[in-house]
């Protein structure tokens, strides 16, 4: 603040221009020193120069690949048998949905199908009986600790 300058905006010049890499900056014991290479500015360039060259090579590689796929594809529609491939893979998709009508109503007889519902029929038995036996037992014990007949319980 000597000459006018105010100490912070040095500090925010000096960090703007790090962060776009036009100088570089290392922390030494406690002081922070900044120092900038012209030959870094060009090696830097030609870095940048290389990752755009090899990115150009790459999408000019794709867009020839594309416009063969396209060429062949083109090529491809104009087959004199096309219309009939149409039509034959439009009556192949219609029976194909058929069929997997006609195997959705079948699935009911499928061995793995009913044997899942015996199981499921077999556990819902098992958890009725053990209701079942659960009532009686709550009866019991209503019966012998109310002193009351069974059909008194029954009603309650």
């Amino acid at each position: 603040s000597i000459q006018g300058v105010v100490q912070q905006s040095i500090k925010d010049v000096n960090q703007s221009l790090v962060d776009d890499n036009l100088i570089c900056s290392d922390k030494i014991g406690s002081g922070v020193f900044f120092w900038s290479f012209p030959s870094k500015a060009y090696q830097d360039l030609l870095q940048t120069e290389e990752r755009l060259k090899a990115t150009l090579s790459a999408s000019k590689e794709s867009i020839e690949k594309t416009e063969r796929e396209i060429t062949e594809l083109a090529e491809n529609r104009q087959r004199p048998d096309r219309g009939r491939l149409l039509e034959q893979l439009t009556r192949l998709q219609e029976e194909e949905k058929l069929l997997d009508r006609e195997l959705e109503s079948l699935k009911s007889f499928d061995p793995e199908h009913i044997e899942k519902v015996l199981k499921e029929a077999k556990r819902c038995k098992v958890s009725a009986d053990r209701w079942t036996d659960n009532v009686w037992l709550i009866r019991a014990y209503m019966t012998r600790k109310l002193g009351r007949s069974s059909k008194e319980v029954i009603r309650l």
